[in-house]
């Protein structure tokens, strides 16, 4: 359910057009969809670019895992995506930190509803996710939910 309403929010409400104010979903307890294409990783920033002609839509955030959760691995380059707007929930990322990262992995039935240079079968992040810097008690709280969230996964 959790993924389904994100990834409704993000292709219509997480980059929009219009100025609006961040407001992230609060009360349900943080779990991982078992057939979910997320990635879930440790890793640092190599490099921040917009990804539309005026930066405005979004922002790519590329980042060098150093420890993979779930569907990524040690030593992958993974290109993610974020609103490049505070009021649509953007990430800021720094070039260089070390971050826990939780995305959502979105097929847009119609391409034309993602931003502008965001292309298909993206892993996406906002602030509403579990996405933090690592070495901050957040990050560390984090990190511990999205090993726990791992771990109830059927099969393991």
């Amino acid at each position: 359910m959790r993924l389904g309403v994100f990834i409704v929010l993000a292709l219509t409400a997480g980059f929009p057009r219009n100025a609006s104010a961040c407001e992230c979903a609060s009360g349900e307890p943080f779990a991982i969809q078992p057939a979910a294409k997320a990635v879930a990783a440790v890793g640092r920033v190599t490099e921040i670019r917009p990804v539309d002609p005026d930066g405005w839509y979004a922002k790519a955030v590329v980042v060098e895992v150093t420890e993979g959760l779930r569907n990524a691995n040690p030593g992958e380059t993974i290109t993610f995506y974020t609103p490049a707007q505070d009021a649509a929930c953007g990430y800021r990322f720094t070039t260089g930190v070390l971050y826990v990262i939780e995305s959502i992995h979105v097929d847009a039935p119609d391409p034309a509803l993602l931003p502008p240079g965001v292309p298909q079968r993206s892993q996406l992040v906002n602030r509403c996710g579990k996405t933090r810097e690592l070495e901050t008690p957040e990050g560390q709280q984090a990190l511990a939910e999205i090993r726990e969230a791992i771990r109830r996964l059927p099969g393991r």
